[in-house]
């Protein structure tokens, strides 16, 4: 009798234990869920990253970093009867933007020193750049028509660089022409924006 009482008594804790694992699984395995939101923000970019190298001639010495485009004290040169520069300069014009198409402008101001100008003696050349060493020319204008001149992001595969020069005689943009003796003295001065827009 003592022994089937023990039996029941196994019997029922095995029951029970059952039991409670039963109502266990359900509510751990049971199809509710929980829903909650993931979110990230990005914001507006549309601004320029200008690079100005100087050129060094003769050799084409590449000085980067310049903050400006000073072609310096020009030199005469006696045979040709003109002012020639000792370098030229690349501006290259990496454009960050994620608001769509855009369009970058060129404007200037005029190359004076108050009486004369040199607008039609700098050329201006527009580069769709691949690389540091390979581009295709957009444009090669006169500094006077290279004002308000502006490329879209259609135009502009790689980055964008402009190349200014004072002129030679040779190989110079249409209306281009060199500085000789009737231009003033004095130092010439003018300002260049890149303006980028969506």
């Amino acid at each position: 009798m003592k022994g089937e009482l023990n039996k029941m008594k196994k019997m029922f804790k095995l029951i029970a234990a059952v039991a409670i694992v039963s109502l266990w699984i359900p509510s751990a395995f049971a199809g509710d869920s929980e829903t909650f939101n993931i979110s990230a923000t990005i914001n507006s970019m549309s601004q320029l990253n200008v690079d100005i190298s100087r050129i060094d001639l003769p050799g084409e010495t590449w000085n980067p970093g310049q903050a400006s485009v000073n072609f310096g004290t020009l030199a005469w040169d006696s045979v040709n009867n003109i002012f020639t520069a000792n370098n030229y300069y690349a501006v290259d014009v990496g454009i960050i933007h994620n608001l769509g198409s855009w369009t970058v402008q060129h404007s200037s101001t005029s190359l004076t020193n108050g009486t004369d100008d040199l607008d039609n003696n700098v050329n201006v050349i527009f580069m769709n750049q691949a690389s540091s060493t390979t581009g295709t020319q957009l444009d090669k204008l006169s500094y006077a028509s290279a004002d308000g001149q502006s490329y879209t992001n259609s135009d502009i595969t790689g980055w964008l660089r402009i190349y200014y020069g004072i002129a030679t005689g040779s190989g110079d943009a249409t209306g281009v022409v060199p500085i000789g003796v009737a231009k003033s003295t004095g130092t010439y001065t003018g300002a260049i924006t890149l303006t980028v827009t969506p």
